[in-house]
């Protein structure tokens, strides 16, 4: 026989394993492979060896975002998840919290809008039809307080990029006045969300403004490992806040 070195492959093994994770919501797919070879084919024991390696599939559970409101008048002070009072002349505060940070949330939410429209504000029952927002018009009536939209800035919550409006009349427009389809994000007409946004706001004034939207590029997971764990980061973005606010007329 000759001695040259002779190579045979015996065998490839595949398995799986897995691991299901003590903090996040993902499981661990590990596949294996194992390659074993002799140098020699009649002699079994002759330099033998065996090498393995895998790789690892993160099955992720994806983002799970969920959101809140609530409301506040800023004369009374009367805070409220649900309901508040309201007199002529006061000044309503309405604020929406999102987060991502369910129990089986492992992944950043990306291209996250958040939006709220309030043509018309539902609450009024016994035979009236409901309280409108726009100018004073002599019945029951809110107006937009121009440039009340604010974000909540802190270390669980992520800013915002862009905003828009509902106009009453042309519906959602951006800069001067531009329509701007919410369901895009790169839509050249949203406004950049800074401190000179309401020199952008809608062509036809303020007080025709009923709705605003909010563009966030991601919101990240409380439990993301790429994010860091809260204990562990406690700046991670898992959530989001803002705020406006309408003005009862009075009448």
């Amino acid at each position: 026989m000759s001695n040259r070195m002779l190579l045979v492959v015996v065998v490839v093994c595949l398995g799986f394993l897995v691991i299901a994770g003590t903090v996040d919501a993902a499981v661990n797919v590990q596949n294996w492979a194992e390659l074993i070879y002799r140098s020699s084919p009649s002699v079994a024991t002759a330099f033998m060896y065996a090498a393995v390696d895998s790789a690892v599939l993160r099955i992720m559970y994806g983002p799970s975002m969920r959101m809140a409101k609530w409301v506040r008048n800023e004369q009374s002070t009367d805070t409220s998840d649900y309901q508040v009072k309201v007199n002529k002349g006061d000044t309503i505060t309405f604020v929406i919290d999102a987060w991502n940070d369910l129990t089986q949330t492992d992944s950043t939410a990306h291209h996250v809008v958040i939006y709220d429209t309030f043509a018309l504000l539902p609450f009024y029952q016994n035979g009236n039809t409901g309280c409108l927002v726009g100018p004073d018009n002599g019945v029951n009536s809110f107006t937009y307080v121009a440039g009340s939209e604010t974000y909540t800035q802190g270390n669980s919550y992520a800013a915002p990029t862009k905003i828009a409006y509902y106009d009453s009349v042309t519906g959602w427009i951006g800069l001067s006045g531009n329509p701007v389809t919410l369901t895009d994000p790169n839509d050249v007409d949203w406004i950049t969300y800074n401190g000179t946004r309401e020199s952008s706001a809608p062509t036809g004034g303020t007080s025709r403004i009923t709705g605003i939207a909010w563009y966030v590029p991601q919101v990240f997971s409380a439990w993301d490992e790429n994010s860091g764990y809260p204990a562990q980061n406690p700046g991670a973005r898992y959530m989001v806040r803002f705020q406006f606010q309408v003005h009862k007329n009075n009448n």
